[in-house]
């Protein structure tokens, strides 16, 4: 059976009961998934404020499951509120999308009569806070892709563009911090934070925000059904890359991996691919899997569908190896915090923060993903051994505590109440 988490806050009673308004305009990637798990925290650790979610017709159109669930759990305290046609088209033009969610934000927050709003994916909004009006609440920004830092990491080589990136951040960041609308800070990767406190002038509180997700463990039955429905083949060792398949995830560097595999690993291992394919990539990948499939001993699996948070985690059960071999990615990814989860190594991309985290936590192995050779070398080394060797279950379960539901709960009262006595309570119920 699932287990759950029921958790209660206890929050200072001099706190004033606030309304916080919550906006993101994103509909894809880690999105949906983000904004029902805050809900749901929301109203499990009975959170003494309201929360209002400012979102766009097209999350409704392709989440309406999220959409169902939220509104399903009849708490009067989170909403949801979509804003007009009219105003989604304002976001239609990539280069003023974001100078006209800005405006969204500050109209939405008078109309609203919020208290306080939160950025729920600040980066994007830096430059429209940093040269549009002014904010009409106090509001706090969760940021995602710092690469100011990364200088800090082990074998980390820079190149001209990821100097002037990190620069760029930096600046704008700046800028941003000298906003004194700006309450909170919240970075999901947790080492840029000491790094930014140290660096950068600012008034406003800087703190990690956890990456976490629903702990709903999936059953042997629903691990089972998914490997038939996927078709894997019994007996093959199942590497797994999960989520949007687009160019900064790799999936031709994977399949290109492929080809460079011995014989005696080819016929044992199974690569599932399970996620949306982008659609500039959509036939690059088929042909490349369809070759593959005429030739290689190797299984090869496109799973080309969404998949809704609630079955996240049965791709990871199913899995004997997690991989995270995008293409010089920046900022975090909760690939790693699902696969510590579920006790499975990674196969990683040595760039930035996914390799510092895998190497730190010694959640399995990192290489250079964008050569091909080095990464059926990784594969060789996992099908070739027992993979649980390569994963540190101690250290993997410190990661899964930094990240935990319970200290998401927490950071969510900070948002409202400055200096909260929380005392939070966890009961595992079978």
């Amino acid at each position: 059976m699932h287990k759950g988490v029921t958790m209660s806050t206890t929050i200072n009673n001099s706190c004033t009961p606030k309304k916080v308004l919550a906006v993101d305009f994103e509909f894809s990637g880690h999105h949906p998934a983000y904004i029902e798990n805050i809900a749901r925290i929301w109203s499990q650790s009975n959170i003494n404020h309201s929360i209002e979610f400012l979102l766009c017709n097209r999350f409704k159109e392709l989440h309406n499951n999220i959409v169902k669930n939220i509104k399903d759990l009849s708490d009067p305290k989170v909403t949801l509120r979509f804003i007009s046609k009219d105003e989604e088209s304002l976001l239609a033009n990539p280069k003023s999308k974001y100078w006209n969610a800005w405006k969204l934000f500050c109209k939405y927050a008078i109309e609203s009569k919020v208290s306080d709003g939160l950025i729920l994916f600040l980066d994007l909004f830096q430059l429209s806070i940093w040269l549009g009006q002014k904010s009409p609440v106090p509001f706090s920004g969760i940021y995602f892709r710092p690469t100011f830092h990364y200088g800090l990491y082990q074998g980390f080589r820079p190149t001209v563009r990821d100097r002037l990136v990190g620069w760029r951040k930096a600046f704008l960041l700046q800028r941003v911090l000298k906003k004194p609308q700006l309450m909170n800070l919240l970075s999901v990767d947790s080492t840029a934070v000491p790094y930014i406190r140290e660096h950068f002038s600012t008034s406003a509180r800087i703190a990690h925000f956890p990456d976490s997700f629903d702990r709903q463990a999936p059953s042997d039955q629903e691990a089972t059904e998914l490997k038939t429905k996927l078709g894997i083949e019994p007996g093959r060792m199942v590497f797994c890359l999960i989520g949007v398949l687009d160019n900064r995830k790799g999936p031709m560097q994977l399949l290109n991996a492929i080809r460079h595999l011995p014989d005696d690993v080819a016929q044992k291992i199974c690569i599932l691919l399970a996620g949306r394919t982008a659609e500039g990539l959509r036939e690059q990948v088929v042909d490349a899997v369809l070759k593959l499939k005429s030739y290689s001993k190797s299984q090869v699996v496109l799973h080309d569908k969404y998949i809704p948070p609630s079955k996240i985690l049965t791709y990871y059960k199913i899995s004997d190896v997690i991989l995270t071999t995008y293409q010089f990615h920046k900022g975090s990814s909760s690939a790693l915090i699902h696969a510590a989860h579920e006790n499975k190594p990674v196969l990683s991309s040595d760039y930035g923060w996914l390799g510092h985290i895998v190497r730190t936590y010694s959640l399995g192995i990192d290489i250079e993903s964008n050569d091909s050779v080095a990464i059926a070398n990784g594969i060789t080394k996992f099908a070739r051994s027992d993979p649980s060797t390569f994963l540190n279950q101690s250290r993997a379960s410190e990661l899964l505590s930094e990240n935990s539901q319970e200290k998401l709960a927490m950071e969510l009262t900070r948002l409202v109440c400055p200096t909260p006595s929380n005392t939070l309570i966890a009961d595992e119920n079978a």
